[in-house]
């Protein structure tokens, strides 16, 4: 049964534009393990330099291949060494789908 991901970061304006350039790889490999990202989205109101991803992953073991291949990919090095140096404070909420929405 699928289950839903929202991942907000909390960025510095600095560290936005680096972290911006780095989600095309991560995305890449997460997807690779099934993984779907629905949107991704940086806020207009609301806490300046926050990002919000919602992925839609086939079940709860995905997170955990989806978060070990980005770690053993060649570029999962790079990767962690980005979001640490952005400062991130994430978030991570998982969700099913509810009975009206669309998802469902």
């Amino acid at each position: 049964m699928s289950v839903y991901l929202q991942a907000t970061l909390e960025l510095d304006y600095e560290t936005l534009p680096v972290f911006l350039n780095i989600v095309p790889e991560m995305k890449r490999i997460a997807e690779g393990t099934g993984w779907e990202m629905i949107a991704g989205l940086v806020t207009k109101i609301g806490r300046a330099n926050t990002v919000i991803h919602l992925w839609k992953l086939p079940d709860m073991n995905a997170f955990d291949a989806g978060i070990q291949a980005m770690a053993s990919a060649p570029e999962g090095g790079k990767i962690y060494q980005e979001i640490c140096r952005s400062g991130a404070k994430e978030t991570l909420i998982f969700a099913d789908a509810a009975p009206y929405s669309p998802a469902h």
